[in-house]
């Protein structure tokens, strides 16, 4: 990807021009990185919401099948209405936490996503400071 300065800034500009085009370079390979970490960071968390899904799911296994046997061996059942609920709260337990779960990965991508956005526009304002800076 080169660089973004038009051609017309840098005839204008004469004196400087390699350095013009060398420190408009670091700001393009600069922001490059930024968006190769960003991308880096959103993987990391999608990683990490199949591990945090997987390991609710054991958890939510693990919890029906240990409240069944309690039930069970009170010989009250899991047929019954107590039973149910039971069960059912704790299958509403886990579908909250993985909403919430859900939420905060969203919000962290979010975060994410706006602050490359942000560094787009702030290296596009760079880039103009600095043919401005040669043209004068």
């Amino acid at each position: 990807m080169g660089s973004s300065i038009p051609v017309a800034a840098l005839a204008l500009s004469g004196l400087g021009t390699m350095d013009l085009l060398m420190r408009s370079q670091q700001l393009s390979l600069a922001n490059q990185q930024r968006k190769a970490e960003a991308k880096a960071q959103i993987a990391q968390i999608e990683a990490d919401r199949e591990t945090e899904e997987r390991r609710r799911a054991r958890a939510l296994a693990a919890a029906s099948a240990t409240a069944r046997a309690r039930l069970g061996a009170g010989a009250g059942g899991t047929n019954g209405g107590s039973g149910e609920a039971l069960l059912a709260g704790l299958i509403d337990e886990s579908e909250t936490e993985t909403l919430d779960a859900f939420a905060r990965r969203q919000r962290q991508i979010d975060a994410i996503r706006t602050g490359i956005a942000f560094d787009k526009r702030r290296n596009l304002l760079d880039q103009a400071q600095l043919v401005s800076s040669y043209i004068r």
